[in-house]
């Protein structure tokens, strides 16, 4: 006799089979009944047909509904499948089954647990050494443990919106510098089964240090450039491997690797010095009319400050350019200064104005 439980899901992920009650059946081609899967987007959807006598077969839908609280109408499914339409068994079959999602559908069996002739492909990729540098194509390879339906990739630049699909197990997919994902996909009777991974592709590495000489006070520590992009590292004249803090005189440097090789640049470390002349002639005859501050940085910038000899301060410039030329509203005497400049490097000095 056939069974009121007829259908049987069973959950891949947790490997449990719970029975769907068919429910009562109405008289004539009424409907039957509705079962729902997890979270109510499976409907199994029965009704009986009368086609000779007392004879019936049944007919279901596997598939998803549009409003699961509305009486039931064909127009109503989503993604839906119709299962074959079955006379009443008088055999029962071992395995008449469905799978959708994370479930299997069995009819008619009470004990189906997943078999042997119905496994889940696991998908084996080669993996790409991340990063790799950009000179040649990838090989993506991919293989399964045992036959499946379909086997593809597919390839996505993190930066690009859609994905790539390759219909091949092994193919050699150009690439340009940034990260990827691949994903190789298997499906086997209508079950998938995904192998991933991530890798970056890498460019020839490019040092270009902004200056070729940095300035700072005698022995005073100043700091390298770092690099952000790439793996780096300060090397001394003697190929000593040091720290970004310096604070001798002297060529250094930077040599960048990533997986395409190794490039450098260098830089120089120098002590900065500033020269200020100590007499102003205050008498417009285009000689000495100013007080020279000259640097051995040209890009050096100068904080200025004048004082009289009660020491107040009559001038002050926080980037100096040899703009302090007194006139008559100062009178011949000494008068003193303080500049600050590279690195915080001060000196302190007296000059003479005479008109």
């Amino acid at each position: 006799m056939f069974s009121l439980v007829w259908i049987y899901q069973y959950e891949i992920s947790t490997g449990i089979s719970i029975p769907l009650y068919y429910n009562n059946i109405p008289p004539n081609n009424s409907f039957s009944g509705t079962d729902y899967g997890k979270d109510n987007t499976i409907l199994i959807y029965k009704y009986r047909a009368r086609i000779q006598g007392s004879r019936s077969n049944h007919v279901s839908y596997l598939g998803e509904i549009k409003n699961i609280h509305q009486s039931f109408v064909s127009g109503n499914l989503i993604d839906s499948l119709l299962l074959p339409a079955m006379e009443q068994p008088d055999d029962i079959p071992i395995y008449t089954y469905i799978a959708r999602n994370n479930y299997i559908y069995n009819f008619y069996h009470p004990d189906y647990k997943k078999p042997n002739t119905f496994p889940v492909a696991h998908s084996i990729s080669n993996t790409i050494a991340s990063p790799s540098c950009f000179n040649a194509p990838i090989t993506l390879k991919g293989n399964t443990n045992i036959p499946v339906d379909s086997l593809y990739w597919a390839v996505k630049k993190n930066n690009q919106k859609n994905w790539q699909r390759f219909d091949a197990d092994t193919f050699d997919l150009p690439v340009s510098p940034g990260t990827y994902t691949a994903r190789l996909v298997s499906y086997n009777y209508c079950l998938a089964d995904t192998a991933t991974q991530q890798f970056t592709i890498e460019d020839f590495p490019i040092v270009n240090l902004a200056d070729d000489t940095l300035y700072t006070c005698v022995s005073k520590p100043v700091e390298l450039p770092s690099n952000n992009t790439y793996s780096y590292y300060w090397h001394n004249e003697n190929g000593e491997t040091i720290s970004n803090q310096i604070s001798e005189t002297g060529q250094y440097n930077m040599v960048v690797k990533n997986s395409c090789g190794s490039k450098e640049d260098s830089l120089y470390l120098k002590n900065s010095s500033l020269d200020v002349t100590n007499l102003v002639t205050a008498n417009n005859d285009n000689q000495n009319d100013c007080l020279y501050a000259t640097s051995n940085n040209s890009n050096e910038s100068i904080r200025m400050s004048i004082y009289n000899s009660w020491g107040s301060r009559i001038f002050s410039n926080n980037q100096y350019q040899n703009n302090w030329c007194p006139n008559n509203e100062v009178s011949d005497g000494v008068y003193y200064y303080e500049a600050n400049y590279n690195n915080n490097c001060s000196k302190k000095g007296w000059v003479e104005i005479v008109h």
